[in-house]
This record gives structure tokens, sequence and C-alpha cells, in this order.
């Protein structure tokens, strides 16, 4: 509630984007309550260690007269080695479950975010392809004063006109993509409607990888598949327990120290053992693989982002050089040293430049906010 007011107050910034996200994010909420439910199991594990009380009530019956076999139990699961293992499992599967609830957040934020230079850079298409059709217009408008001039052929004026037509119909295009990438990004944030956007800060590439929360979490389960093999091992090994009872019909109080040893049809806990150690080199592959991924695909997002940096520093000085060659052609046309369909050309040439540049605007953000989102950095 707090969060729309502020909303409210002023334009969603890129900030408010990713905040919300990480608060309505479907995908970014269960993977939380999927990591409580993995720190209950843990928990459980543990405590299952602990004391375990329980009461038996009962009557029996033994030549007519009644016996009270009533008992309270408590029995102490501490010497049961396997069930250690057991829960340091759990433990380190309940911490990968929390490092992947947090790469969850992460990839949800940095989702939003693409949205939201989607909008902004949809709103610099719709600005550029407003200006085109101004110019268009203008452009037809003397143009056609030119032709009923007999200045020039009829060609031209029509040539104008499905220009200025022409730069219409991007623009209604434009337009439409903004609507949609403002739907979209609504529909992330779970937003009737957001808004004003305030321009998005400079992004930068991330200096060095401070470690993406998938890679911790892949390399968390590879730990507790090795717990998981000790414990099969431990299934070697006989297990103890300690009971301490007290009949209810009478004082007095027994404890029971014991050792049991079972095995699993002989050959169970070797078959065990070996799906385990089986278990260890799947979860120790996959983080190697894993590992190398990523760091194969940072190193490629950054060449991408630095790539599209020198493709935005040319889109945009051929839109100068563009603007000035219009000029330059509109003061010749008035010369009589240029012809019309000269300045058409240069007219069509800065409507590819603008739109080009807002293009490569947008793949350079993108481009970044990926690298970043490799790299793990947070917001």
């Amino acid at each position: 509630m707090m969060l729309a007011l502020v909303l409210g107050a002023h334009a969603l910034t890129l900030a408010d984007t990713v905040r919300r996200a990480a608060e309505v994010n479907p995908t970014a909420l269960i993977a939380a309550l999927t990591t409580q439910q993995a720190e209950f199991a843990a928990a459980q594990s543990w405590a299952h260690l602990g004391p375990t009380p329980s009461l038996s009530i009962g009557r029996t019956w033994r030549n007519n007269l009644e016996i009270d076999t009533g008992t309270f139990n408590v029995s102490l699961g501490a010497l049961q080695p396997a069930s250690w293992f057991s829960a340091l499992q759990r433990s380190s599967r309940a911490t990968a479950a929390r490092y992947a609830a947090a790469g969850t957040t992460l990839d949800a934020q940095y989702a939003a975010a693409a949205l939201y230079v989607g909008v902004w850079e949809a709103r610099r298409a719709v600005a550029a392809a407003r200006d085109t059709e101004s110019a268009a217009t203008t452009l037809a408008t003397a143009i056609q004063a030119r032709v009923s001039a007999g200045l020039d052929g009829p060609l031209l004026g029509r040539s104008a006109e499905a220009g200025r037509l022409l730069a219409v119909a991007e623009r209604i295009a434009a337009e439409a993509e903004l609507s949609v990438a403002r739907v979209q990004l609504a529909r992330a944030l779970q937003m009737d409607d957001v808004g004003e956007l305030e321009a998005p800060s400079a992004l930068a590439l991330p200096e060095s990888s401070g470690g993406s929360p998938w890679l911790d979490a892949a390399k968390e389960l590879v730990q507790s598949a090795r717990w998981g093999h000790i414990r099969d091992l431990a299934g070697w090994f006989p297990s103890g327990g300690l009971t301490a009872s007290t009949p209810l019909n009478a004082p007095g109080l027994a404890v029971t120290l014991s050792a049991t040893w079972t095995l699993d049809g002989v050959v169970g806990p070797f078959l065990l053992e070996r799906q385990s150690a089986l278990a260890v080199r799947i979860a120790d592959v996959q983080y190697s693989a894993l590992q190398r991924d990523y760091e194969a695909e940072l190193a490629a997002a950054r060449v991408r982002a630095t790539a599209a940096g020198q493709v935005l520093d040319a889109h945009r000085a051929r839109q100068e050089a563009a603007d000035a060659a219009l000029a330059e052609g509109r003061a010749l046309l008035d010369a009589g040293l240029v012809s019309t369909l000269e300045v058409l050309r240069l007219q069509d040439q800065l409507s590819s430049a603008r739109t080009a540049r807002v293009g490569a605007e947008l793949g350079e953000l993108l481009a970044i906010l990926e690298a970043r989102r490799l790299a793990g950095e947070g917001w």
C-alpha cells in the first residue's frame, strides 16, 4: 500500500521497478516459500536427533485382573550416525534453496528492468517517429508548393506525399509498440498502469563477477550430495539409541541403551552407497558445467555490451551527420543548387538514422543488463 502511494506521488523509477518486481513476481514468491519449506524440513531432521517424548496409555487384563500398562517414554536419537548426516544433507539443501531463491529474485528483477528500459526506449522511438513525421509533412508541403509553381514535376509531389504517409504509419506503429511495452511492464509489476517513467540512470558494466546465486546453489547441492553419500556409508554400521521410561501407576525410571545392526538384504547398504556416490558425481559435473557456462556467457555478454556501445556511438554520429546533411540540402534546394529528389533522399536517411539510433540505445542497455545479471550484481 505504501509503495502504491509513493508511486502515485512521483514518476516510476528503475529502482522502484526492481524493488516491486521482487515483491510481486510469482516465481520469486514461490521460490521464497520453497526455501521456507526446505528450512522447516532441515529443522525437523535436527529435531529428530533431540529428545522425543511419547505417552502410552492402555489397559491389560490378566487372569481377570486389570493391570495399568501406561508408560511415559523419552528417546534420544543422537546415537544414530545416519540421522546426523541426513540432517546435514537437508541443511545443505535448505542453503541451496536459499541461493536459488536469491537467483530467482535477481532474474525477476532484471527481467523487469529490461521491460522498463524497453518502455523508455519505446517512448524515444515514438518521439523520433513524430519528429520524422513532422519533418516529412513540412517537406511534403514545401514540395507540393514547388509542384504547384511548376518548379517540380507531379511525380516528386507524389513521392513526398508517400514519404509523409510512411512517416505517419511508422509513428502509429511506434505508438502501438509503446502501448504494448507499457502493458507488459504493468503486468510484470501487477499494476493497472505504470504512469510516468523517470529516465534510467546510466548503466555500467560490472567491474568483476560477484558470483551468481545459481552457482552458489549448485555448489551447495554438491555438498548436500556428499552428506547423503556419508549417510549411506553409515548404513553399514550399528545405530544406537537411548530410551528412558517410567510407568504411570508406579514410581521408577528405566534407562535403556541399545545398539542395533541391520542390513537391508545384506547388499542393500552397498547399493545405496553406490547410488549416492553417483549422485555426488552427477551434482559435481552439473556444477562444473554450470560454472563454465556462466563464465563463458559473462565473457560473451561483456563483448556484446562493448560492441553495442560502439554501435550506438556510430549511429549517433550517423544521425548527427544526417541532420546536418538535410539542413544543408534544404538550403541548397532553396538556392536551386540541388534537386528535390536529393532532399527526399536525405530525409529518408535521417529517418533511418533516428530509428537505428533508438534501436542501438535499447540494444546497449539490454546487453549491459544481461552482463550485470550474469555477474550476479544485485540491485
